[in-house]
């Protein structure tokens, strides 16, 4: 009977250790899918700002702004 009594907390122990690793890995994943959003998104806005010097060094250059 005692037996099955530690067996039955070892048992919650692991479930415990089991569940908080799981919510620990995806805590992690949370943050690296953040970090990666914010890479593209900087990637995104660096683009845009050449595109844009590019355009305004092109219409500096032509007279007609084309």
């Amino acid at each position: 009977m005692q037996d099955t009594g530690k067996r039955c907390l070892s048992s919650a122990a692991s479930t415990r250790k089991e569940n908080t690793r799981k919510a620990q890995n995806a805590s992690e994943l949370k943050d690296s899918n953040r970090l990666t959003r914010l890479r593209k998104t900087k990637d995104v806005a660096r683009r845009v700002v050449q595109d844009n010097a590019v355009r305004l060094s092109l219409t500096a250059v032509t007279p007609t702004g084309r």
